[in-house]
């Protein structure tokens, strides 16, 4: 029995080539798509049921009015808000790029319990105009400790005079969940939106949670 199916692969072995091609392809797309699958669920089963994103509904990159964030908290059901805006900078060169989001801190800590700091104070953090928190993964990859700077070029929002934005790195948070990367920056909305005023005359809208 094996002997013929050999005998007939070998006298057509462009259809036999073809077929195995085939059927290589199909197991590929069947495990690529499974994978994609797997991964979007475990995002949806291990969200926050009580936690809701809002963003505009035009794109992710229309930004909402900074008004909102008021008419949301004042909505029945909702117990707290807070901004969250995307910065879109990066360290020394345009490669070290990471997620940096302004936010209001102190409704930050509060909204995500599983942000849990392993180095640096949460006062400090909340309390220091500049102070930011980083994750432990950012902090290895890039060796940030407590009390750093660290210069971010602004490629959406540009810092004064086109210099860096600097930020001090007041702690250093683990995730508790998988909700939350740890490879993340999160500093003031405050600094953002008083120095982005200072450079345009004007406030920033923003994306709220």
């Amino acid at each position: 029995m094996i002997r013929l199916v050999w005998r007939n692969l070998l006298k057509h072995p462009l259809r036999a080539l073809l077929t195995v091609g085939s059927l290589c392809i199909a197991m590929f797309l069947l495990c690529t798509l499974r994978s994609v699958v797997t991964t979007l669920n475990a995002g949806v089963n291990s969200a926050q049921q009580n936690r809701l994103w809002v963003i505009s509904s035009v794109s992710l990159f229309v930004q909402l009015p900074l008004n909102y964030q008021e008419k949301i908290r004042k909505a029945p059901g909702v117990v707290e808000t807070c901004k969250w805006q995307w910065f879109g900078g990066y360290y020394q060169s345009e490669r070290n790029f990471f997620g940096q989001f302004a936010c209001d801190k102190p409704e930050l800590l509060t909204m995500w319990p599983e942000i849990e700091i392993i180095d640096g104070s949460a006062d400090a953090f909340v309390t220091k105009r500049t102070g930011c928190l980083v994750g432990e993964g950012l902090a290895k990859d890039y060796g940030f400790k407590v009390g750093d700077t660290v210069p971010l070029i602004g490629a959406l929002f540009p810092g004064p005079n086109g210099a860096a934005w600097e930020f001090t790195v007041e702690g250093i948070y683990r995730p508790s969940k998988p909700t939350l990367d740890n490879r993340t920056m999160f500093f003031g909305w405050e600094y953002f939106a008083e120095t982005f005023k200072s450079i345009n005359g004007e406030e920033s809208d923003v994306g709220v949670v």
